[in-house]
């Protein structure tokens, strides 16, 4: 399933993307007066496709499988727990040593227990609650039909996109939907998507695999892109501020359509292309180090950093960042082959 690992190293590359804050995610931020504004908004909305696409590939692969719940706790839970655990002692003592602080076990027991050690480790968290619910997943993604799942998707859209994009744009919020309205199963980013990525995968029916059907999702992307992008920028105008902790409201409303269609659009290409098996077998061989990759992007992104320093005089900032990240994942592919190659840990990443 080559395409699925297309997906993975694409995703991986705009997650480590999503943590350049005003190097090149946020760029807009502080560009406002910029020619190129609209085009820093439209990327830094764009490239939040990736982690959702991280669950559709999870929800394709696992869904589909048969196995009882202790060996989805021994083989799927357990593994990730330990990955959680070691990478979070990896970043306590990496904290430590940049900073020059002693590490205090009872406070990283707290940190890890409350939060998380690192910012891009929540996804762990939110895989094992996956994991937890899996075997009650499997037992769904099996019962439900075509519409059923079309069903599902378009209710997702309504309460996460367009409801709260109508409340804010007509009423600044004034008043708001009654929370407990809300269908979890609609809201709940990693359950949507996780089982989208089954529907994509195993019940879509070969025949929608179409040209035509790709290029009305890229419209429709564009589109809804384009919306996320003016309530941006309205919600901006309205509250004066753009700082990267309080202006990603709409960033994620209108992502599943783009999601969905890069998704649609990446199995078609591989479906009706035929791809010579050195591109196949390059394309397992990065896709299978991605993981490691996401494990140590912080570290990849900071020890690669005066890439961007020394090239954005020359060619400006948001190019600067995409060589920047580009060259943090070639290096992150090339520590991820070696650590693939240790026994143990070959065994986890």
């Amino acid at each position: 399933m080559v395409h699925l690992e297309a997906f993975r190293i694409l995703a991986i590359y705009c997650v480590m993307f999503n943590h350049t804050g005003e190097n090149g995610f946020f760029l807009f931020s502080v560009a406002q007066e910029s020619p190129f504004y609209g085009l820093y908004l439209f990327i830094s909305i764009a490239c939040k496709f990736a982690v959702p696409l991280f669950y559709m590939v999870s929800g394709a692969l696992l869904l589909k499988k048969e196995e009882s719940i202790g060996v989805v706790y021994k083989k799927r839970f357990l593994r990730m727990l330990i990955i959680l655990l070691v990478t979070s002692v990896f970043y306590a003592v990496y904290d430590a040593v940049a900073t020059e602080t002693p590490f205090e076990l009872i406070g990283f027991l707290k940190t890890i227990y409350r939060s998380r050690q690192s910012m891009a480790l929540w996804y762990l968290y939110s895989y094992l609650a996956l994991m937890m619910m899996l075997p009650l997943l499997r037992k769904l993604a099996k019962g439900l039909v075509l519409n059923e799942y079309i069903y599902w998707a378009l209710m997702s859209i309504l309460f996460v996109g367009i409801i709260p994009i109508l409340q804010y744009r007509l009423i600044q919020d004034e008043v708001t939907i009654n929370s407990n309205l809300k269908g979890a199963l609609f809201t709940s980013t990693a359950i949507v998507y996780f089982m989208m990525g089954h529907f994509f995968e195993h019940v879509l029916p070969e025949k929608y695999y179409t040209v035509k059907n790709a290029v009305i999702g890229l419209i429709s992307s564009v589109i809804c892109i384009a919306i996320c992008c003016c309530m941006t920028d309205y919600r901006v105008e309205i509250t004066g501020e753009c700082s990267e902790g309080v202006s990603q409201v709409f960033h994620n409303s209108l992502i599943a359509v783009p999601t969905y269609t890069i998704y649609f659009s990446g199995k078609l290409f591989f479906m009706k292309r035929q791809v010579s098996q050195k591109i196949q077998n390059l394309i397992c061989l990065v896709g299978s180090t991605t993981f490691g990759i996401y494990l140590l992007e912080r570290v990849l992104r900071t020890e690669t950093q005066i890439i961007f320093t020394t090239l954005k005089p020359t060619i400006g900032t948001l190019p600067a960042c995409i060589i920047w990240i580009a060259a943090a994942f070639l290096l992150g592919f090339f520590v991820t082959l070696i650590l693939k190659k240790i026994p143990i840990i070959g065994k986890y990443i």
